[in-house]
């Protein structure tokens, strides 16, 4: 989708590579996520290995490196993919929800059952967030409302806060209880960033539908 104030440039076959392999590394979060999800609630839990904390360090980077190789493409021919977009936002959710449910299982097999149930019910309720944004950004759109599917200031921060949980849930340092509950709180907490975001994405888009009042969400 061309932005009004962006001119087009001629077209460029790198960039539509590109742009290509930013859809191919968003997509890589979601086989990567629901795989970690499996196996690690399916693991002997406490994990004894870091491979699966190193696994979702690494598919967690690649919601960096899919947003710079993007505005590469961008700066070559001008456009901006709204497809890249949504599918970014989708796969970061795909990709935190599935680790969360591997780890939560991973919990309760381990007769943790309070850290499982924190975990557990913040996935939930980051799910059910996720959903209902969604939701409300697709009727945005369909009421010609300007959708910005860019995260801004808190949802960056809730993320960065759910990616670094989730590296320490899936490290052998939940062998320590201490630690493992502070994880689960500090996970708890980004569900609750989750929700404070959401709420301020929803209240721009609604303020955004009342100066263009065609349509209503």
């Amino acid at each position: 989708m061309l932005q009004p104030d962006v001119q087009p440039l001629p077209y460029d076959p790198t960039a539509n590579w590109l742009r290509q392999g930013a859809n191919a590394l968003s997509m890589s979060r979601v086989v990567g996520g629901v795989t970690l999800g499996i196996c690690i609630g399916n693991s002997e839990y406490p994990l004894d290995s870091w491979w699966p904390s190193i696994a979702t360090t690494g598919f967690a980077a690649t919601d960096w490196a899919d947003g710079y190789v993007a505005r590469q493409a961008t700066k070559r021919d001008g456009q901006q993919s709204r497809f890249g977009k949504w599918i970014d936002q989708l796969t970061d959710k795909a990709f935190v929800t599935s680790v969360i449910a591997g780890v939560a299982c991973a919990n309760f097999a381990h007769d943790r059952v309070l850290e499982g149930t924190v975990i557990a019910a913040s996935g939930a309720v980051i799910a059910a967030r996720d959903a209902w944004v969604t939701w409300r950004r697709i009727k945005a759109e369909q009421a010609n409302v300007t959708v910005n599917t860019g995260a801004q200031w808190p949802g960056k921060v809730k993320t960065a806060v759910q990616l670094a949980a989730l590296t320490v849930t899936a490290s052998p340092l939940m062998e320590s209880p201490p630690v493992n509950m502070a994880a689960t709180s500090v996970l708890a907490g980004s569900a609750v960033l989750a929700v404070t975001s959401g709420v301020s994405l929803v209240r721009s888009l609604d303020q955004q539908l009342q100066q263009n009042p065609s349509d209503s969400l």
